[in-house]
């Protein structure tokens, strides 16, 4: 079913809440824990990765780490020639053919 000219596909627009704004409110809560203890979901969520961490598990491992210090960039090297052209590496050195 078309509709009118100047009539909107989506007449009530899209969500006001995104997923991203829910989780971050999810996390915010605050739960008891087993020892009776108050926090907020995100810190209990931490301290379970920090523990399983603890108990060499390499993945919550590279999980901190990753967000400590970023992702470990790999850097790629290419060789190649293109007739009549000149290139700049990494270092500012031009490459001729």
């Amino acid at each position: 079913m078309p509709w009118k000219k100047g009539q909107s596909g989506n007449p009530k627009g899209s969500p006001k809440t995104s997923l991203v704004s829910i989780i971050r409110a999810k996390l915010s809560e605050e739960v008891e824990l087993k020892d009776g203890k108050k926090t907020t979901i995100a810190e209990a969520v931490i301290q379970s990765l920090f523990k399983q961490a603890v108990k060499g598990d390499m993945k919550a491992i590279n999980t901190l780490l990753e967000r400590i210090d970023g992702k470990v960039v790999e850097k790629i090297e290419q060789d190649f020639k293109v007739n009549g052209m000149k290139f700049i590496d990494n270092e500012g050195n031009v490459i001729d053919e």
